[in-house]
């Protein structure tokens, strides 16, 4: 048998650590994508009733606006949602910021 010369295995090895092989398809579970924006929008609603009782711009005003993104971030990573998807949830993250600072409960 003929011996491989290390060239031909690192090849080899780097062909084989390269294929793409996941282990989730390509394509999300729209009902995934829905999750994922229901809980965006449902926590920014409520973080934009809260932040109203703070002055514009203050510290705790920051916080309220940034706190659904370690929130978000991970459940979108999770469930497999792909990066198209992230404007979308900016978007759906400001009106619900912006529609909970306007609501009365």
């Amino acid at each position: 048998m003929k011996e491989l010369g290390p060239m031909k295995v690192g090849l080899f090895l780097f062909i084989v650590a390269t294929q793409r092989t996941p282990s989730k398809p390509l394509t999300a579970c729209p009902m995934d994508i829905l999750i994922v924006a229901i809980v965006t929008f449902a926590i920014n609603l409520l973080l934009g009733r809260w932040r109203v009782r703070y002055r514009k711009f203050s510290p705790m005003w920051w916080v309220l606006i940034h706190a659904s993104i370690p929130i978000v971030i991970p459940l979108r990573i999770g469930l497999g949602v792909p990066l198209w998807t992230v404007p979308v949830f900016i978007t759906l993250g400001v009106a619900g910021q912006a529609l909970g600072a306007r609501l009365r409960w």
